[in-house]
């Protein structure tokens, strides 16, 4: 039900659950956002927006080793709730003025006598008075915010005896502070950026374009002020922005400051550019190759395991263009550097390559139904940190996953009785926040029915 708060929600208590996932879709049958920390059988949408109608959707789900078991897709139910409020609605707003002020302002009310303007620090439980305005007055302000907070307001027009005749409803973020970049420069490790220090946020958002003026890649886990992109590459130009962000819990939608100013930056050398590659050859063989460079009497081929010093893995004569380097472990990433020398030993030339060591496949062992559900066993794979299983339905679509199984099992317990399903499992592994991860070739699937 619609309530002053926000819309209520309640639901049966599901034995075995841990908690309860709620999502909210829009008049598209869009999903706009959902919550997934409800340990209890009730929650109050404080998002929803007066006048607006919202269809809600109810998951039970319980976490067993890391795996999301939930509410069957056939036994989901949707409810439809209009927002409303007690009284007439008047029209207000909240705009920032500034980074630690809020201009709150209002239509005026037909019979008001006097407006009161509340307001309450999200997760507060009750709004205090911020100011009591004249018949006449359509606007104050509330200062010395705090960057990064976010504040509900309600506007209350009262008439000539005290009764509230329409009140109002806002919800406004104190906007973050813009980061701005103080340096981008190319070095030996990659491209280095460093920017400004913004207070009220949790972390800052690095996006890099291509030259299409497409986002590649971004890092939304940075809270220091500096970044090093390590993977750029020699004579390519990069640009960058950068903003602040801060999450309000999980469930909640996050939000960030507007983007700093762009900087662009060209991956240079030192040394004129050689032209290199290094290929996976086998599950633990690089192959490295080089273009002949004029002049060069010899080639030093070195290596690096990320975040150790280079060595040394061989030096070539002027003909050779390529070696091995064999005894790698899968699921590792190595940088290689290949050095020309003229026949003083001075360096003409450096490439400059990083390479993952490719994961092996998984291939699954068996698959068969039980009474527990749908048991899947596959191979062992070296180098990996987890499982990642695909479930497709009857229309080729990815219903389920789970992508935090570390061991070479897994039962998939959400299934029918005489429902066909289609698996597949990945190997994968992680580089750390931030970084990216990589995955194996998918397996070849298996079909059961449940």
């Amino acid at each position: 039900e619609s309530t002053y708060e926000g819309i209520e929600l309640s639901w049966t208590k599901v034995d075995g659950a841990d908690h309860y996932v709620v999502y909210r879709y829009n008049q598209y049958e869009e999903l706009e956002t959902y919550r997934v920390e409800n340990t209890k059988e009730s929650m109050v949408d404080k998002f929803a927006r007066v006048g607006e109608t919202y269809r809600y959707e109810i998951v039970a789900t319980k976490m067993y080793d890391h795996i999301a078991y939930s509410t069957s897709y056939y036994d989901r139910q949707k409810i439809e709730v209009t927002r409303t409020m007690e009284y007439p609605v008047l029209y207000a707003s909240a705009t920032p003025k500034s980074g630690v002020t809020m201009t709150i302002s209002w239509q005026s009310y037909d019979g008001a006598a006097s407006y009161e303007i509340w307001y309450r620090l999200e997760g507060e439980e009750d709004f205090t008075l911020l100011k009591t305005a004249g018949r006449t007055q359509t606007s104050t302000s509330h200062t010395g915010l705090t960057a990064g907070t976010r504040y509900s307001y309600k506007v209350v027009a009262k008439d000539s005896s005290g009764n509230i005749i329409a009140v109002s409803e806002i919800k406004k973020n104190v906007p973050l502070a813009t980061p701005q970049f103080t340096s981008a420069e190319s070095t030996d490790e990659g491209i280095v950026l460093t920017w400004t220090k913004v207070s009220g946020g949790d972390r800052y958002i690095i996006y890099r374009y291509n030259q299409y003026d497409e986002v590649e890649f971004y890092s939304a886990a940075i809270t220091e002020t500096s970044f090093v992109d390590k993977y750029v590459q020699v004579g390519e130009t990069y640009r960058y922005e950068i903003r602040s962000g801060k999450e309000f819990g999980i469930g909640d939608l996050a939000y960030s400051s507007p983007a700093s100013e762009q900087v662009e930056v060209t991956r240079t050398m030192e040394y004129p550019v050689l032209y290199a590659s290094a290929t996976p050859k086998s599950g633990v063989t690089m192959t490295i190759s080089w273009q002949s460079y004029e002049g060069a009497a010899s080639y030093e081929i070195w290596y690096r395991l990320d975040g150790e010093d280079f060595t040394i893995l061989k030096t070539a004569g002027r003909t050779q263009t390529s070696t091995s380097h064999t005894g790698l472990t899968a699921g590792t990433r190595y940088s290689y550097k290949v050095v020309a020398k003229d026949s003083s030993g001075n360096i003409l030339a450096v490439s400059e390559i990083k390479k993952n060591v490719p994961l092996a496949t998984p291939q699954f062992t068996s698959a068969e139904s039980t009474d527990e559900g749908i048991v899947l066993t596959w191979t062992k794979v070296s180098g990996g940190d987890r499982y990642i299983i695909y479930r497709y339905n009857q229309y080729d679509e990815v219903e389920f996953y789970s992508a935090a199984i570390t061991e070479t099992s897994f039962v998939d317990k959400n299934v029918q009785t005489g429902e066909p399903y289609r698996y597949e499992i990945v190997s994968s592994k992680s580089f750390g926040v931030g970084e990216i991860g990589y995955i194996s070739k998918a397996s070849e699937s298996v079909e059961v029915i449940g």
